[in-house]
């Protein structure tokens, strides 16, 4: 307990805000009763002018408008504790201080305290709201996996117990902007009741997309944590995960000679139109893949392409005379590693680009 004695001011005695000891926001259940954990402080200020004396330290438990739990300190005089408090009170503490030597889920809730001076006065602090919060078994496991083909990250998501309801997200999170940009909905949470009063939370599979649209700062992110009622967020604790596609650069855009286009409902190489090929080779399949290490267009024979192999000429006659080397890009975008499973009915189109 803090007291101070107040010199030159005459404004009476001065009481609270009620607080934990040690700026906790919270009262731990697993770290079990003591002064680092389980101590409330009302602080107060006596008027040396008016010569004040303290009477007695009062505190209240309050469970809505019900009064559950008192417990009177009294400085030269042995304490009383009733209702809730009864048998879970430090009665030997010399400051006012209210410390729980016992923990229980019901001892959460607001906690008022009020000073009595010895003249008959009474100055009262605002209740204030004390969560004992208990995430004793609130083992947590995060599942993803990357689904290549339909570029999606899929996720599952086990929350056990804890007391009291936690405040759950989930989802993808960048800070870049602002927070959560893709969440799981209330509808995908399964949530179960225990009969203590904790809540476990869980979902399964639930995929978000990866796209251009994805920022560079993605990850996917659990947080766990508790909401007073007055809307304070507490947070508890936290998963970040990603996968390793986020981070790898597929092949880059297909590069061909001049009167050649790409067709990307198969990655082929072809002739444009107004041109056709000269020779037996009438286009190019090329697949990515990186077994050289770097990602890679290849024929689907494993070969590097040659594209001097398909001689695009224009109409209809003949060998083209010459055929320039310059090299240009008609796509901009780099493609993810889903570009490894391209085939023969493989839409590429619907392969994700690159983030």
């Amino acid at each position: 307990m803090l007291l101070l004695t107040v010199i030159g001011v005459s404004a009476g005695m001065e009481i609270g805000p009620v607080r934990l000891a040690h700026n906790k926001r919270y009262i731990s259940y697993l770290l079990g009763p003591s002064p680092e954990n389980s101590l409330l402080e009302c602080p107060y200020l006596l008027d040396e002018d008016k010569n004040e004396e303290l009477r007695k330290i009062t505190w209240n438990l309050w469970k809505g408008e019900k009064k559950v739990g008192a417990y009177e300190w009294f400085p030269e005089e042995d304490g009383i504790a009733t209702g809730l408090l009864e048998g879970v009170v430090n009665m030997a503490r010399d400051d006012g201080g209210l410390e729980l030597t016992k923990l229980r889920y019901d001892l959460g809730g607001y906690y008022s305290c009020s000073g009595t001076l010895t003249n008959g006065e009474v100055y009262e602090a605002e209740s204030w709201e004390v969560l004992v919060i208990d995430i004793t078994s609130a083992l947590t496991v995060s599942d993803h996996r990357a689904d290549i083909k339909k570029c999606e990250f899929v996720t599952s998501v086990d929350i056990y117990a804890v007391f009291p309801e936690p405040t759950v997200h989930s989802g993808m999170y960048a800070s870049s902007l602002g927070g959560f940009y893709d969440e799981v909905t209330a509808l995908q949470w399964h949530k179960v009741k225990n009969e203590n009063g904790s809540v476990s939370n869980s979902y399964h599979n639930v995929a978000f997309k990866i796209n251009e649209d994805t920022p560079d700062d993605a990850s996917h992110l659990v947080s766990i944590g508790v909401t007073k009622s007055d809307g304070n967020y507490i947070a508890l604790t936290s998963i970040k995960s990603f996968d390793s596609v986020w981070q790898q650069q597929g092949c880059p855009a297909i590069f061909h000679k001049a009167y050649q286009v790409e067709s990307y409902k198969n990655a082929i190489v072809k002739c444009d139109d107004g041109y056709h090929s000269a020779g037996h080779v009438k286009s190019l399949v090329l697949v990515c893949t990186n077994e050289t290490g770097k990602y890679t267009w290849m024929t689907s024979d494993g070969d590097f392409p040659d594209h001097d192999k398909l001689r695009c000429v224009l109409g209809g006659g003949g060998y083209a005379s010459t055929i320039t080397s310059s090299l240009f890009t008609v796509l901009g975008l780099l493609f993810l590693l889903c570009c490894l499973n391209l085939g023969s009915n493989v839409d590429v189109a619907s392969c994700c680009p690159f983030i």
